[in-house]
């Protein structure tokens, strides 16, 4: 294609110094005929102004006219915004953003970082009973109890119902003092029981 017959073109060029090279490019390149001819010519001019400008310091803050065909105005180019590129040239170091501010985060963050510090389970002061585990069936008599009040109320009704019976049987009227006071305390101790 046409970028190989370029480089084969300017490859086979001696190298002299830089103006003699440029018109020796033009004799090589104006042997071989391609459509992107006069593109190649002005590419290849600008990267010698570049050269020439890396070289020549001083003569790098002058800005080249560039020729405009038919005299069309050519609008000035818009210069670049560089962040993090030093620019070597001064036009373009006019366009250079300053350093960002840069915000303290901790200062910003130091009540939400000691409010998020983890704060010990126990004290000194704290009552062991209190954090210490339930058995694993206080929920199951927690429900029980108002089952077994009623129960309990059903029991004694069984008992005194059992003792007059057995009364009825003996007829000795001592016996039936003994046979209550011993119900009585087996209902107080049963349910003496059953609280602890």
């Amino acid at each position: 294609g046409f970028s190989s017959v370029l480089i084969q073109a300017t490859m086979s060029m001696p190298s002299r110094n830089n103006d003699n090279d440029s018109n020796n490019t033009e004799q090589s390149l104006s042997m071989v005929s391609a459509p992107g001819l006069e593109e190649a010519m002005r590419r290849k001019e600008r990267l010698q102004r570049l050269r020439q400008r890396q070289l020549n310091p001083e003569s790098a803050a002058t800005v080249e006219s560039v020729d405009t065909p038919a005299g069309i105005p050519v609008a000035p180019p818009v210069l670049p915004v560089f962040r993090n590129y030093k620019a070597e040239t001064d036009h373009l170091a006019a366009g250079h953003l300053p350093a960002p501010d840069l915000v303290d985060v901790e200062s910003r963050l130091g009540d939400q970082l000691k409010a998020a510090e983890p704060k010990p389970l126990l004290t000194a002061d704290s009552d062991i009973t209190a954090i210490a585990p339930k058995k694993p069936d206080w929920d199951l008599k927690r429900g029980a109890e108002r089952r077994l009040a009623k129960l309990e109320r059903r029991t004694q009704r069984a008992i005194a119902e059992l003792l007059r019976e057995r009364l009825k049987q003996q007829k000795d009227p001592e016996s039936l003092v003994t046979a209550v006071n011993a119900a009585a305390d087996q209902a107080r101790m049963g349910s003496w029981q059953a609280a602890n």
